[in-house]
């Protein structure tokens, strides 16, 4: 008995951070980006498509930055505000890695946040196989 009031009690802890993620992925200054290829992300493939990106909370300090699909609905976290924004930055922006035609998410700047993301598989595999240097690839950001 106890142990199924456990399991419900954690199921439905669950269920109340699922819902206050979703709740507060809605609030601060969100993005609209239409991604126009497939690319990676810490590792994760993305599909292209259009995507939403903003803080996971209303606040207005550094926090986690999320991407929500407008195409399927689905929303990934994608790691910590670690560089703050660019307050005088007119264009928020995505920047992409490209190399042998796949691309990889480096850097998210907005005016209020951003985030820079650790090497990718595909900048470590041109260096491994001393192949042609990455293409920095730009998709501009829209409120």
């Amino acid at each position: 008995m106890k142990k199924l009031i456990l399991q419900s009690f954690s199921i439905c802890a669950i269920l109340m951070v699922f819902g206050v993620i979703t709740a507060s992925a809605q609030f601060g200054s969100t993005y609209r980006a239409e991604i126009p290829f497939d690319f990676m992300v810490n590792n994760t493939k993305y599909q292209a498509g259009d995507y939403s990106i903003g803080p996971l909370s209303g606040n207005s300090g550094r926090g986690v930055i999320a991407m929500r699909s407008y195409d399927t609905g689905a929303t990934k976290i994608l790691g910590m505000d670690n560089t703050g924004g660019d307050y005088h930055m007119k264009q928020a922006k995505m920047v992409f890695a490209r190399v042998n035609g796949s691309y990889a998410l480096s850097e998210i700047v907005t005016p209020t946040l951003g985030r820079r993301f650790k090497r990718t598989v595909t900048r470590v595999e041109v260096v491994k196989n001393q192949g042609p240097a990455p293409e920095t690839v730009i998709v501009a950001l829209q409120r």
